[in-house]
C-alpha cells in the first residue's frame, strides 16, 4: 500500500467512552465487531472489513486533553520519529512520542484545535 501524504494509512477512528465494558457490549454484542486488541482498563481495538479500525478508549484524565469528549482520527506512520520531526518543523502542536510494548504514539492537533493521533506499530501488534 502506498503512503498518502506523510502517513501510511488511517489506522483508526478513536472513540472515547466512559465505560469500556458497556462499550464492548455494544460494539461486540450489537454491532458484531471482532476484537483485534484489548488492553484491560484502557482500550479495545476492533477490526472492520477494511484497513481502518475502531478503537474505544477510556480517557484517564487531563492528559487526554479537552478533545477527549469527541472522536478523532488516528493515523499510522511508518516512522513516527520522522513524522513527529516533520510536524514539529511545520509548527504543528505535538505532544511527545509515548510508547508501550510493540506500539508508539503521539498526540497532535490541527490549527483549529482538533485532536489527531499518530501511531507506529509492527505486524505483531494487530496480528
Amino acid at each position: 500500500m502506498a503512503d498518502t501524504g506523510i502517513f501510511r494509512e488511517l489506522h483508526a477512528v478513536v472513540i472515547p467512552v466512559p465505560d469500556l465494558d458497556a462499550a464492548r457490549a455494544f460494539y461486540e454484542g450489537v454491532l458484531g465487531l471482532e476484537v483485534a486488541q484489548h488492553l484491560d482498563g484502557a482500550m479495545t481495538v476492533y477490526r472492520t472489513s477494511g484497513a481502518t479500525h475502531v478503537c474505544c478508549f477510556l480517557p484517564t484524565g487531563a492528559d487526554d486533553g479537552p478533545a477527549s469528549t469527541g472522536a478523532f482520527a488516528n493515523f499510522r506512520s511508518a516512522d513516527i520519529d520522522q513524522t513527529h520531526a516533520y510536524l514539529v518543523d511545520h509548527d504543528v502542536d505535538c505532544g511527545p512520542i509515548e510508547a508501550a510494548p510493540d506500539i508508539k504514539w503521539m498526540r497532535a492537533s490541527d490549527p483549529f484545535g482538533n485532536r489527531f493521533d499518530v501511531c507506529e506499530y509492527g505486524s505483531g501488534w494487530l496480528a
